[in-house]
């Protein structure tokens, strides 16, 4: 709760895509570091502290891109027609949402 106050204070005195971007950088960074599994076998114990460093280093940053995303749509989309924007992303969104969950079915078919 608190890394999305802060997050939302931050995302409010500097622009939202700025924020954005940073949480995008952020992610190239922190992103291939996950990617050490392809090379690597470890042990039961490593593996676990390694994962949990991952989620504390990737929670302020999905936070902060979570809390960027709508003030994003806010700037982007017209003002006069708002309304019909956000109802258009929505249905977009949850089109995307009911075929992503899915995708299992749509492989073995």
């Amino acid at each position: 709760m608190n890394l999305l106050f802060l997050g939302d204070m931050l995302a409010d005195r500097v622009h939202p895509l700025r924020t954005l971007l940073l949480t995008s950088m952020l992610n190239l960074v922190v992103t291939p570091i996950g990617l050490i599994w392809l090379f690597t076998t470890p042990s039961p114990t490593v593996y676990y502290y390694f994962s949990q460093a991952m989620v504390l280093a990737m929670g302020p940053v999905i936070a902060l891109a979570g809390v960027s995303g709508f003030p994003i749509e806010m700037r982007i989309f017209p003002k006069e027609r708002f309304g019909h924007f956000c109802s258009a992303n929505a249905l977009v969104r949850s089109v995307g949402v009911l075929n992503g969950g899915n995708w299992r079915r749509f492989l073995w078919m």
